[in-house]
């Protein structure tokens, strides 16, 4: 059949990234605990600043701005998790997929 001939030789060294990480792929038993997880930080969160205002309306001493705001960034951060991964996983229950892959 003379498929082969000793005339010339190929060899391929490319590489690739891959692109399936372990920390950007979801399964639905994955996002239902990361729900969980930032559900228990924003009530967290919440329990902290209403301390501060119970604190504050007692005559207590405020919060200082800066940590005030530094809580506010984490809270608006951790409602934004929390739509985004209900999102997934409402797309991931109407879909019938088992995996899905984040940013």
């Amino acid at each position: 059949m003379s498929l082969l001939d000793a005339d010339t030789v190929a060899i391929d060294g490319s590489r690739f990234k891959a692109v399936n990480a372990k920390s950007k792929s979801y399964t639905l038993e994955k996002l239902r605990r990361k729900t969980k997880d930032i559900d228990a930080g924003i009530a967290r969160y919440m329990a902290e600043l209403d301390r501060a205002d119970a604190a504050e309306a007692e005559g207590g001493q405020p919060l200082p701005k800066g940590r005030l705001e530094r809580l506010a960034r984490k809270l608006a951060f951790l409602v934004r998790e929390a739509e985004e991964t209900r999102a997934m996983q409402a797309r991931m229950e109407a879909s019938g997929e088992t995996q899905v892959r984040c940013r």
